[in-house]
Parts: structure tokens; C-alpha cells; sequence
């Protein structure tokens, strides 16, 4: 059936105004693109300046270095003991009698301790028989693997919190630091040093400690949230700016860092603006951005 000339002026009319509603939604496409912010997506980071300090952190527990142990020398029996644990004794002082008709001696200033022994009681031969301890002289003993180990220094201050003193930060300095490497956790190589504290106050052995080691120390540098910081494939640190009203992206050094914050060293300078994607894969091509870079 033929159409009439009225119907094919109704389809050309319909026609007309469909592409009419599609030029406009075209125009009005076009536009939200061309003013849509290169931001957008965006949170915007502030490069600063500043003091930014890192630590090396330990653990360690409360020992007396000064500790003496007395051992049986051969099979004996106790005829008489003449101090109990918790004594203070002088180096000298009897501490107990053998039947054999030996004297055992303290052999340092300090607290006779594990004496738990009685008149007829036999020991066997290399048997511990007491200990001495100087309590008066506590220090915190901490390990350090191979690494940094290389960090310490006799001498270096440090800060040091007690967890059974509620958090109680003490100053302290690293006196001693062992030449001979302990097998650790996992066969890693440690070492071993001594912190003298400065106040020893409710310390006791047994207790644990954290210390905190300076490690690097920048003043007025220039900083940069770790948060705006990426990295390529081979783990070059860049990051995202807008360059002539578009975003971009351009490589950076960095010295070092807290967790937190990071020193520049080299492609920003305080009061730049950078860029950190809020959803990732929605941002830019940083590889595409990149190579536009000069």
C-alpha cells in the first residue's frame, strides 16, 4: 500500500525533530565535557615545609648485668645455710656450709637469690646453689638484627617506655653493644647492647621496654603526604598535577620517610599542588601522562 503524501511529510517531520533532539543533547554532552574540571576525581595535596625526624624502634627487657652464680663444685650436702633469698650480702659473706666442710661465699655486692635449699638437702655436682644480683644497677638489654645493628653506637641517647609503667618515657644511653652475633627467630644474626637508664626507679627485671633510636633528622624541608605518592612498575616515585588546565604527571625524588610523611629532594617545592586519585582505576593513564613530560 502506497504512502500518502501526508504520511511521508509526517515520518520527514519526525525525522527532523529527532535530530534536532540529538544535535542539542550532543551540544549539551560537549559541554559538560569541556567543563568538567581535570580535578574532578581528585583530593588535592599541599607540598609543604618542615622538620621531619625517623627512628629506629627495639625491644628490650630489664636485666642485672651484674649477676654472679654459685654451682656446686662437687657432690655435697647442706649442713648450714647462713642467709635466706632477698639478703643483701657484701662479696665474702658465708651463704652456706657443706657437710664436706666447704664455705660458699658470695661472690659479688648485691641480693642473694633462688636459694632455696635446706640443712640435708644433697646436690649433685655443677648444681646452682645460689645467685647474687646487683639490682641497684639495672639496664635495658635489647636486640638488633645484622642491619641495625650497624646504627648503634656507645654513647647514642635514646628514649625509653616502660608498658608496665604506663607508658613511662625515660631517657637512657647505649653503653655496651656485643661483638658477637645471637641466632634469633628464623636464623637472622642479632646483636645485643645494653641501655643505661638515667632513672631506675620501680624498674624491674623482666620488664619490657620499647626504645626509640633518632635515625635521620631534615629541617625546612620540602614535604609531601605518602598518601600523594605513586609509583611505576619499577617503583619510581611520581605524581599527578594539573599542567595547562589538564591533569599530568611527572616523576619525583625522595629522601626519607616516616610512614606518614616524605622529604622531596628534587620535582616540588612548598605550596605546589598535587593530585591523589580517589578511585584509582578511574584515574588518568599515568604512563600516557607521563610520557608527555619533557
Amino acid at each position: 500500500m502506497e504512502e500518502t503524501g501526508m504520511e511521508k511529510r509526517k515520518g520527514q517531520k519526525r525525522l527532523i525533530i529527532l535530530l534536532c533532539v540529538l544535535a542539542v543533547l550532543s551540544l549539551l554532552l560537549l559541554a559538560m565535557i569541556k567543563g568538567r574540571s581535570p580535578t574532578a576525581g581528585y583530593e588535592a595535596k599541599t607540598v609543604t615545609t618542615g622538620d621531619l625526624v625517623t627512628y629506629y624502634h627495639f625491644s628490650g627487657t630489664v636485666i642485672a648485668p651484674s649477676r654472679s652464680t654459685c654451682t656446686a663444685a662437687m657432690p655435697l650436702t647442706v649442713q648450714k645455710l647462713y642467709r635466706k633469698s632477698g639478703d643483701a650480702v657484701k662479696k665474702g659473706d658465708a651463704v652456706l656450709r657443706s657437710e664436706q666442710g666447704t664455705l660458699y661465699k658470695a661472690g659479688q655486692d648485691g641480693t642473694l637469690g633462688e636459694l632455696t635449699l635446706s640443712p640435708g638437702q644433697s646436690i649433685p655436682q655443677g648444681g646452682t646453689l645460689f645467685t647474687v644480683a646487683d639490682y641497684d644497677t639495672l639496664v635495658v638489654r635489647l636486640l638488633a638484627d645484622e642491619q641495625d645493628a650497624a646504627a648503634l653506637t656507645v654513647g647514642a641517647e635514646v628514649t625509653v617506655d616502660f608498658q608496665a609503667l604506663h607508658g613511662q618515657s625515660r631517657k637512657g644511653e647505649i653503653t655496651y653493644i656485643s661483638r658477637e652475633a645471637e641466632k634469633a627467630s628464623g636464623g637472622i644474626p642479632c646483636y645485643s647492647a645494653h641501655v643505661t637508664i638515667e632513672d631506675t626507679t620501680g624498674l624491674l627485671c623482666g620488664m619490657t621496654a620499647h626504645i626509640t633510636l633518632e635515625k635521620d633528622r631534615a629541617e625546612h624541608a620540602v614535604l609531601i603526604e605518602n598518601a600523594a605518592v605513586m609509583t611505576d612498575e619499577s617503583n619510581n616515585p611520581y605524581v599527578y598535577y594539573v599542567k595547562n588546565g589538564r591533569m599530568a604527571a611527572k616523576y619525583i625524588a625522595l629522601g626519607h620517610s616516616d610512614g606518614t610523611l616524605s622529604t622531596v629532594t628534587a620535582g616540588l617545592k612548598e605550596g605546589e599542588t598535587v593530585y591523589t586519585p580517589i578511585q584509582p582505576t578511574a584515574a588518568a593513564d599515568p604512563m600516557a601522562l607521563l610520557r608527555e613530560e619533557p
